[in-house]
């Protein structure tokens, strides 16, 4: 586990929460971004941070929650390994009566305080909206058949996304998924399943690779490179993080859903405007991806690229400012 101590700020008068997040997998970038957008908007309201990794483990993650609660923290933040897992994550901050939000993972269900009294809310994004986004770049661009990619089984993000590619194809019959392999996030994982997906369809018999990660398609990009297959295979991404932003400007990466990493950040203030005494004005939050690609790669670069997009945080807390609300909250260039 790592702390992130507040800087001193104008909200010095507050009380200093400490709020835990438990995180799948900080071996993802997306999902170290995520943390250290998260750690810059503790520091920004005065807050404190300790983030803790899962690493892809179900009971490593109960475990974490145990702790959090062990440790005294005054809330949680968690993005559950899997769907099946957050009710037994809710089941110990009920237990414990400290507060939870889930970010970027949704539980399947929304906040109910009769049934759930800690699970106060969450914030993340559209995964079907984006996954519509990409594969409507990929038919653009001309791509018919598609090999996919998508994350742990049994995610909310992972079967959401490659939900949103599938339904895209039942809109448009001459727009072919040809299989979805699971599993696949890092780039490792994105070169292996490439290389699988250049043996199954030789030529290749694919014209559009659709990656739920970044991860998958710079892997992909790799691959395709190394068989001399560089340049014949529209490659989509999702998150926009530095690897696949660099993909994106280098023409490798035809486009991508990302800046959502944001919604860790805004869980946080989330939850420390209520440890505040302000319940949340909309307690489930969806936003809308960003569709990153050619036209507004560099602006998205020079403002999510460093992973502290300019956002005003202490605008956005209704602590701080009362007519703020998670309602506005916004995934967009500035």
């Amino acid at each position: 586990m790592s702390g992130c101590a507040a800087s001193p700020s104008a909200t010095d008068e507050e009380p200093k929460f400490t709020i835990g997040f438990s995180v799948p997998v900080l071996a993802s970038p997306f999902w170290k971004t995520e943390a250290d957008f998260m750690k810059h908007v503790a520091e920004e309201l005065g807050g404190e941070l300790i983030v803790a990794d899962a690493n892809q483990d179900e009971s490593k993650q109960l475990q974490i929650m145990e702790t959090f609660v062990s440790q005294g923290v005054d809330g949680i933040i968690a993005a559950s390994v899997t769907d099946a897992l957050a009710p037994a994550l809710i089941k110990v901050t009920d237990k414990a009566g400290i507060p939870l939000v889930f970010a970027e993972r949704t539980p399947g269900f929304e906040p109910d305080a009769k049934k759930y009294p800690s699970y106060l809310g969450f914030v993340g994004a559209d995964s079907h909206q984006g996954a519509m986004l990409t594969a409507q770049a990929l038919y653009d661009a001309g791509s018919r058949k598609i090999v996919a990619t998508t994350g742990t089984k049994g995610s909310s993000v992972a079967e959401q996304r490659v939900a949103g590619l599938l339904d895209f194809a039942k809109e448009h019959q001459d727009f072919e998924v040809l299989q979805v392999q699971y599993g696949v996030e890092l780039e490792q994982e994105g070169i292996t399943a490439a290389q699988n997906y250049l043996s199954a369809y030789p030529g290749p018999g694919f014209d559009g690779y659709w990656s739920f990660a970044d991860g998958g398609a710079v892997g992909a990009v790799a691959a395709l490179d190394k068989a001399g297959e560089s340049g014949t295979v529209n490659i989509t991404g999702f998150d926009a993080e530095a690897a696949g932003s660099a993909g994106i400007a280098a023409g490798d990466i035809l486009a991508a859903a990302g800046g959502q990493f944001i919604d860790g950040g805004f869980a946080y203030i989330m939850l420390w405007d209520y440890l505040n005494g302000n319940e949340p004005k909309e307690p489930y939050v969806v936003m809308d991806y960003l569709l990153v690609n050619s036209d507004n790669i560099d602006q998205y670069i020079e403002q999510f690229g460093s992973g502290l997009p300019p956002y005003d945080i202490k605008s956005m807390s209704s602590t701080l400012n009362p007519d703020a609300s998670t309602s506005d909250f916004r995934i967009e260039i500035q």
